[in-house]
């Protein structure tokens, strides 16, 4: 939900699911870029703000720090 609200995007499909990927068409990968961005969300859904606070190492919530690249 996270990711989400700030719009972070973890679509694996160039064509974000407009199945507009190569000269205005559905491309041959289409569908496996389409289930990888499933599996990604289906992923991110079982986590929790929580889940990650309780499997931190940190003494401190405030001291927590989130990757990003």
């Amino acid at each position: 939900d996270i990711i989400r609200a700030v719009d972070d995007d973890m679509d694996a499909r160039t064509c974000r699911g407009n199945e507009n990927c190569r000269d205005n068409k559905k491309c041959i990968t289409h569908d496996l870029w389409n289930g990888l961005t499933n599996e990604i969300y289906q992923y991110l859904d079982k986590i929790s703000l929580g889940d990650l606070v309780t499997n931190s190492q940190q003494d401190k919530v405030d001291k927590i720090v989130f990757c990003k690249n």
